[in-house]
């Protein structure tokens, strides 16, 4: 199967000389065509006809994969696992969006063009905007365009607001003292209008609720209530353990490449070990809700991406991945996101990954007042053939 490829040009300008240029070829993330596959198995057993049996939200018929873009100031090597955008973002492009703001730039609709294997997207900098360092171009979704929202649905339920984690290849969502475990199959049957399967087990007082916090880890779910975190194995969700932490926890995610739980206060985040034994204090107001990465050192908090940076000792705010609502959880399953999010993002499955394409410059460059810029992003398709 054919693959997207791209190469980014940037030329900075002054005095309308050439002072500096770099360019590169980008990568596409590997979660996008493997989820996208997989999205499109799943509608062959989708409904969509006057019956309206067919409950999915999805972003994917409506809104494009690569309409933004962003610059960051990361310099890591190429890494195909990373979901999220690394750096702090220097300034945001959006496809026939023009703006005069200092962290935004404006889209050339004469020099750039769309047909059917190849995209130029041509952005310009005016002396005033994308002033600072960056080595990392990155193209992502723009479903709510010009506020950059990489929370692009696949199999959603319209409507449904349940905090879920997942494990063990089952989704687990609390409600009122009970867990409900049920299989992807099973939320596509949902999705579908038809009678699906889900099993409830009852765990009474132990603080659960249809808002409880949910993470996994070591076959067992574990839960946070009030100063205090619960947790129960899979295997017999009514074996509940208390981990007394002596302050009001908010939210909790396990991160699999630490090895340890971030618990989410008023005031601070906490880095606890699987033992909760406390490792880390991060002060600052950082919302409600808290999701680790899988495979790199960062969390969501709210709709924002922050960096674990150990030798700080701080979280460092990255790109938004939701504009509009704060992700109440997130988690992963291969290569979807399975998370929920307030009044716009409904429960269900996520592209897992914050952005579509990201091109390393061999170089960091430096654009200062005096001078403009022009990037130019191609995305070039190996032309398909329609007869076989």
């Amino acid at each position: 199967m054919p693959h997207v490829k791209g190469h980014v040009a940037v030329d900075v300008m002054e005095d309308e000389r050439i002072v500096d240029h770099a360019e590169h070829d980008n990568y596409v993330s590997p979660f996008v065509y493997n989820a996208l596959r997989k999205y499109v198995n799943a509608q062959f057993m989708m409904l969509h006809d006057g019956t309206k049996l067919y409950q999915n939200g999805s972003d994917f018929p409506q809104c494009a994969l690569n309409s933004a873009f962003i610059l960051t100031d990361y310099a890591g090597p190429v890494n195909t696992r990373e979901r999220v955008i690394h750096g702090t973002p220097l300034s945001y492009g959006f496809h026939q969006y023009v703006s005069n703001n200092a962290n935004e730039c404006s889209f050339n609709q004469d020099e750039s063009y769309r047909k059917a294997n190849s995209l130029r997207f041509v952005f310009d900098f005016s002396t005033s905007q994308g002033n600072g360092t960056f080595q990392s171009i990155y193209s992502g979704p723009s479903t709510n365009n010009p506020a950059y929202k990489a929370g692009y649905e696949l199999l959603t339920g319209y409507n449904v607001r349940w905090t879920v984690t997942y494990c063990d290849g089952k989704i687990y969502t609390p409600d009122t003292d009970r867990l409900i475990a049920f299989t992807v199959d099973d939320w596509i049957t949902r999705l579908n209008g038809d009678t699906w399967n889900s099993q409830t087990v009852q765990v009474p007082n132990a603080g659960l609720n249809n808002r409880t916090s949910l993470t996994a880890y070591n076959h067992s779910i574990y839960w946070a209530n009030r100063q205090s975190i619960y947790s129960a194995p899979v295997s017999d969700l009514t074996d509940v353990t208390t981990h007394n932490i002596g302050d009001y926890c908010q939210s909790i995610s396990y991160s699999a490449i630490r090895d340890s739980f971030f618990i989410l206060f008023q005031n601070e985040v906490r880095e606890y070990s699987t033992s909760f034994q406390l490792k880390k204090t991060f002060t600052g107001d950082y919302g409600y809700y808290i999701s680790a990465m899988p495979e790199e050192n960062s969390v969501l908090l709210d709709n924002r991406v922050y960096e674990v940076d150990d030798n700080a000792n701080t979280l460092k705010p990255c790109a938004r991945w939701e504009s509009l609502s704060p992700f109440d959880c997130m988690t992963f399953i291969g290569d979807f996101a399975l998370a929920y999010g307030g009044e716009y993002a409904f429960t269900g499955l996520y592209l897992g990954s914050q952005y579509f394409s990201r091109a390393r410059l061999d170089k960091p460059v430096t654009k200062n007042s005096r001078q403009t810029m022009k990037i130019t992003y191609d995305f070039n398709l190996p032309p398909i053939d329609w007869e076989h």
